[in-house]
């Protein structure tokens, strides 16, 4: 079976096919389908994304469909088509497989067109794109406007808010696929074990400013200007005065002179602070200050309080430390990352390296991404990511995680 045709209205549906239509109504009306996941469904020339409450939020039809938009756009039609008779359009930059491509319209929010061209340079296959796919789809809701509050929260939307409060701002329709993640038009919900907001996301569209100067395409140099000091934690920028928040850049071309300081910022996080391990003792086969080798769940738990993450990989995870806990659900490993400040043997802390290791402990060895020690076991470190620095030398690169564990750790389990 295949969509053959149907008028194409933007947010509304493709003929019969209607955004927001539940699952049972759209299965009445196909045959010989195809379920890709418990929330895609395909025939031979489209697909149907269902969202968490079963009710169509998507429809993409390609191949052979000969509905139109507004009774002139449809598949094979060019951008200058397009523009003729939909008016303005504006690129579409999230990533679209195996398409040159897509244009969405300014004046008909929610459908979306992707064009795939001929030839092998790039910009002449831009050039004589012709739609391949029709992308009818739910307009979401966004976060448009508020002030960027670090640890704080962004608008309306707190952290620390409950998930209930959350669902009665954000309204019926969002996307719920993992069961602490919630997301909406342009922004990322994240929840903690006891289903209160711990971070928030927003990107394309949002026009609210941190420290009424910093919003959506400025600049490092902007943030290094109103804000200060700037540091990289892995594929964001976090800063030295503010806690709680973090930059990303947005997505761009390969460029030749592309210069991360001058690259627009694409989305702002905001976050809660969690606990810390702050600067305690290191102990190889012992534990890392107050949490303990062989400590107990409970026990773990006491000390963290309220503020903690259980993870999928049978760990617990604070601020800038993960617990692993074995079959007996007691810690086996214990990881320090980030701003933690203790030191081994008063020498060796986060930002030292190996040669560091060598002058102040002695001999070490590499086992697996790690490097443990020749005369302290139980400990080993991991160091920082050196990038596309192909000339960086290892023994000089920081590192970035301390990790004290039990030795010979035997049917591990999840928590």
């Amino acid at each position: 079976m295949r969509l053959k045709g149907g008028k194409v209205e933007a947010g509304v549906g493709i003929g019969e096919i209607r955004i927001n239509m539940s699952r049972e109504e759209l299965m009445s009306k196909l045959v010989l389908y195809k379920d890709l996941s418990d929330y895609i469904i395909r025939i031979r020339n489209s697909e149907f994304y269902l969202d968490h409450k079963d009710r169509v939020y998507k429809i993409i039809v390609g191949d052979r469909f000969k509905g139109k938009f507004l009774g002139y756009i449809g598949i094979g039609s060019t951008l200058e088509d397009i523009q003729k008779y939909a008016g303005d359009v504006k690129e579409y930059n999230a990533e679209i497989q195996n398409m040159d491509v897509a244009y969405e319209l300014k004046n008909y929010p929610g459908i979306r067109f992707e064009l795939v061209g001929k030839g092998k340079q790039y910009y002449v296959r831009k050039k004589n794109a012709s739609v391949k796919r029709i992308i009818v789809f739910r307009e979401e809701m966004e976060i448009i406007h508020g002030n960027v509050e670090p640890g704080i929260g962004i608008g309306d939307f707190k952290i620390n808010m409950s998930k209930e409060e959350l669902l009665d701002k954000i309204g019926l329709f969002y996307k719920n696929y993992s069961h602490n993640i919630i997301e909406v038009g342009n922004a990322k919900f994240w929840l903690d074990n006891h289903d209160r907001v711990e971070g928030i996301a927003v990107d394309k569209d949002f026009k609210g400013k941190f420290l009424e100067h910093i919003g959506m395409g400025s600049t490092l140099v902007d943030v290094l200007k109103y804000a200060g000091e700037y540091f990289e934690d892995y594929d964001t920028y976090g800063l030295k005065d503010y806690k709680g928040i973090r930059f990303e850049l947005g997505e761009q071309e390969y460029d030749d002179n592309w210069d991360e300081m001058t690259a627009p910022l694409g989305s702002f996080i905001v976050f809660r602070e969690g606990n810390r391990i702050e600067g305690e003792n290191i102990e190889p086969e012992v534990g890392i200050g107050e949490f303990k080798i062989d400590m107990s769940k409970e026990e773990l738990l006491k000390k963290l309080g309220t503020v903690y993450t259980i993870q999928e990989d049978n760990g617990v995870s604070i601020g800038n430390a993960t617990f692993w806990l074995d079959n007996d659900n007691k810690v086996y490993k214990i990881s320090v990352e980030k701003v933690y400040g203790g030191k081994f043997l008063g020498h060796i802390g986060i930002g030292s390296t190996l040669t560091d290791i060598k002058k102040y402990v002695g001999d070490f060895y590499k086992k697996g991404a790690t490097y443990e020690l020749k005369d302290y076991p139980g400990i080993s470190f991991g160091i920082g990511d050196e990038g596309y620095d192909y000339t960086c030398d290892e023994i000089q690169a920081p590192i970035k995680e301390i990790i004290v564990f039990r030795r010979e750790v035997v049917n591990e389990k999840g928590i």
